[in-house]
């Protein structure tokens, strides 16, 4: 959270995020990753000092105040807006928040109970002109008019089932913003029903779209320079499958073009092609002003996957390869190949580590950072953080990226898909390699490889098996050991851990799968609630040793293997 802004320089974003975190005030925060803001103030205000105190009450003061800077832009530049009923209930969903905040700053802490001026939330003017400016000007733009005072305080307490799960999904913006969760955008509860109101996105892309309008950010927004790296990523690794792959090409191509009118036969020419067209650098965007790299690389996916999935492949991998042509062996070797590769490329990473480095300098206002050469891994680990916080300073002074690529996704594919992250461009790649006299070992960054569209329903993903299926005929590859880095004892993440073990356990990928799941997310990874005040050696080793083996009743999977 943003903390000791004006309303010039906050956002509806930064209001929105404070005005939870003030609802919020009465509950202890052990979320991971929250910066210190507004509501660790509040509940400390106290013990501030007296700047700080000053600092806390200017940041109340503007959160209200943006708000109604934001009514009065929807007011006077989207007046066509307010006839339509989901902006209606969005506004809403901001004027119940902000009346949640109103009563927990009187109920929960002693900001007005010092020596400033107000005596209590109602007695702030920048609250009390936000009131009436809803009351007076937006509710009688409003379809549905609310008559008097008693229906404006129904809404107020959150009457309307409608009004208070958009409240909800305000809330929890800043968990998006902050880039965890986002899964849940994708995935359907048991019933069918998303978790979050897909009608919630429209208003959150107004929001954003004010934002942009009052910005006073100066210079080019520095994400959109990922899009270029990503394209220049992506004409890398489509040329480095090429060259991967180019044998097992070529034995498929001897018999492939006396047999064009073969379906699957057709779908591997545009896997190929799609993959040609992906490496050529003339489609970079630098270049083109129509089809770029990422996009053609996105289309060799699709293709792929057709094939995986198709009636054709699944029938020629139901029988022994041996007992097949030589066309078709070419054809799932082909097709294996290009997942192996898939998994294992290196891809291109020198143009975005300057990128990195550029957000750093900027972020300490253009000096190069000073780096100091000492073994201590406290000073490691602070200096990471500092560097984070320089980033993130950056970064706040334009739109929020993974909001607006939630945004970007849900318009691109008609919300019809659930959470499949490597489908969605978040790719595997090689890290770096360990070499010893005996054997080598790559490591992976491996996202999840599943399909998650229902909250109790996941399934592995057929790229993946396809990449086992390669270990399998490359016998001397070796096996694939896989750390699953979820809780499998969470709600989100138990249908995709244990769509996991179930493929760890088909005798089709025992000898090249071996799975361990280590939960870092957990109160006991965190040392939190039961465990916060844990500080013995002793009783904490008897406790890993108890977690570890107690296996899946907390959390923890391994392998029959091991």
């Amino acid at each position: 959270m943003k903390k000791g802004l004006t309303s010039d320089e906050m956002t509806i974003m930064d209001a929105v995020d404070n005005l939870s975190s003030i609802a919020e005030v009465d509950i202890e925060s052990t979320a991971e990753g929250v910066e210190r803001g507004v509501k660790d103030n509040l509940q400390k205000f106290k013990n501030l000092k007296q700047t700080e105190k000053e600092e806390t009450l200017k940041t109340v003061k503007g959160t209200f105040k943006t708000v109604h800077k934001y009514l009065q832009h929807i007011y006077q530049k989207e007046k066509e807006q307010l006839q339509d009923i989901e902006m209606q209930r969005g506004v809403k969903a901001i004027m119940v928040l902000a009346g949640e905040a109103a009563d927990k700053l009187g109920k929960c802490t002693s900001i007005f109970k010092h020596t400033y001026e107000e005596g209590n939330v109602e007695e702030i003017s920048e609250y009390t002109d936000l009131r009436k400016f809803y009351l007076n000007k937006i509710v009688k733009r409003f379809q549905e008019v609310l008559a008097t005072e008693e229906a404006w305080e129904e809404e107020w307490g959150v009457e309307d089932p409608t009004v208070d799960i958009e409240r909800l999904g305000l809330k929890d913006l800043d968990t998006v913003k902050r880039d965890k969760e986002y899964e849940l955008f994708y995935i359907r509860q048991d019933d069918g029903k998303p978790f979050f109101n897909r009608n919630l996105l429209r208003h959150i892309k107004l929001v954003s779209d004010f934002d942009e309008v009052i910005s006073a950010a100066e210079g080019e927004d520095p994400l959109l320079r990922v899009n270029v790296l990503v394209d220049k990523e992506a004409q890398a690794v489509a040329n480095e499958i090429r060259e991967d792959i180019k044998d097992e090409l070529d034995d498929f191509y001897v018999d492939a073009m006396q047999h064009q009118d073969i379906p699957i036969i057709q779908t591997m020419n545009k896997v190929t092609m799609s993959l040609l067209l992906a490496s050529n650098p003339r489609n970079l965007l630098q270049h083109s002003i129509t089809k770029t790299c990422t996009r053609y690389f996105h289309d060799f996916q699709y293709f792929l996957r057709e094939i995986l999935t198709s009636a054709d492949y699944i029938r020629l991998i139901s029988h022994s390869l041996n007992e097949t042509d030589r066309l078709s062996r070419a054809l799932v070797h082909l097709v294996h190949a290009f997942c192996f590769a898939f998994f294992v490329r290196v891809g291109k990473r020198n143009d975005l580590i300057d990128y990195i480095h550029d957000l750093i300098k900027k972020g300490y206002g253009g000096q190069e950072i000073a780096r100091g050469e000492t073994s201590d891994p406290l000073t490691f680990w602070n200096d990471l953080l500092d560097i984070h916080d320089a980033i993130a300073s950056v970064l706040k002074r334009y739109p929020s990226g993974p909001l607006f690529k939630t945004l970007d996704i849900f318009r691109e594919r008609d919300e019809k898909e659930g959470f499949d992250p490597i489908y969605q461009g978040n790719h595997p790649s090689l890290q770096f390699t360990f070499s010893s006299q005996s054997f080598d070992s790559k490591c992976l960054r491996l996202p999840c490889p599943t399909l998650h569209d229902h909250i109790n329903k996941a399934e592995i993903i057929e790229e993946f098996k396809g990449y086992l299926r390669y270990l399998d005929q490359k016998k001397e590859l070796g096996c694939h050991l896989l750390f699953n880095l979820q809780d499998r004892t969470s709600w989100e993440e138990h249908a995709r851990c244990q769509a996991l073990e179930e493929l760890s356990r088909r005798a089709e990928y025992t000898n090249q799968l071996i799975l361990v799941t280590l939960p870092k997310k957990t109160d006991f990874y965190f040392q939190t609630d039961a465990y916060k005040d844990l500080s013995d050696i002793k009783d904490f080793l008897t406790l890993i040793r108890d977690q570890i083996a107690s296996k899946e009743e907390c959390g923890f999977f391994f392998a029959n293997r091991i």
